[in-house]
């Protein structure tokens, strides 16, 4: 396990990732508590068990007799799920998502689609034989047109962007109970002060690493 754990904490995404999940568990723990106490009122929300069997056999409905799903019986069980839906739209999305344009803005690093397939020597001698002759070429004809090409970075760009209508976790306060409480904005605050601090010692430290090679 221990090994485990040190791989993990050299691995940016997983490291930050933690923290992020278990501050976003954090918040919604004590949310759930204030309205689920006990597990029969979990039980009893006849709207919190249509909802979950929606997403469920609807929602899913090629995985529903899977038996991996989580039965919403207990307060912890919503709070996992709940921290499930909430990280996965939130912290893993944006990982995702916020990066294409970085990473295929630039169409022959990942071309959207290839105009040609790539040719076997069995089946196409001459097509083959032409790759050989000159492979960055036919790599370079295989690529989308500029129309296409363009359309595709114009989406990615769009895609890739931050919304002026975001919102924020912890930004958001409920004024009946109050939550988040100063504790968990104050937990929140030091993750992504914990995350800022880590990528800006990564880059002093590829910076020496860099300044070392050369």
């Amino acid at each position: 396990m221990s090994s485990c754990y040190h791989a993990m904490d050299i691995q940016t995404y997983a490291n930050d990732g933690l923290l992020i999940w278990y501050a976003i568990q954090e918040l919604v723990h004590t949310y759930v508590n204030h309205y689920y106490p006990d597990e029969n009122s979990v039980i009893s929300d006849i709207e919190l068990q249509s909802w979950y069997s929606e997403a469920i056999n609807v929602g899913h409905a090629d995985l529903r007799e899977a038996n991996w799903w989580p039965k919403l019986s207990t307060p912890e069980k919503l709070t996992e799920i709940l921290t499930n839906l909430i990280w996965t739209a939130s912290a893993q999305h944006a990982a995702l998502n916020f990066r294409q344009y970085h990473y295929g803005g630039y169409v022959p690093n990942r071309p959207s689609r290839m105009q040609k397939l790539i040719p076997y020597p069995q089946q196409h001698d001459n097509e083959y034989a032409r790759f050989m002759a000159d492979p960055q070429g036919y790599f370079l004809s295989s690529l989308p047109s500029l129309l296409e090409s363009t359309k595709y970075m114009a989406v990615i760009d769009i895609i890739s962007a931050h919304s002026h209508e975001e919102e924020y976790l912890g930004e958001m306060k409920d004024t009946y109970t109050r939550w988040p409480s100063e504790h968990e904005m104050h937990l929140m605050q030091l993750v992504m002060v914990s995350i800022d601090l880590r990528h800006n010692l990564e880059r002093v430290e590829f910076r020496q690493v860099i300044t070392d090679i050369a």
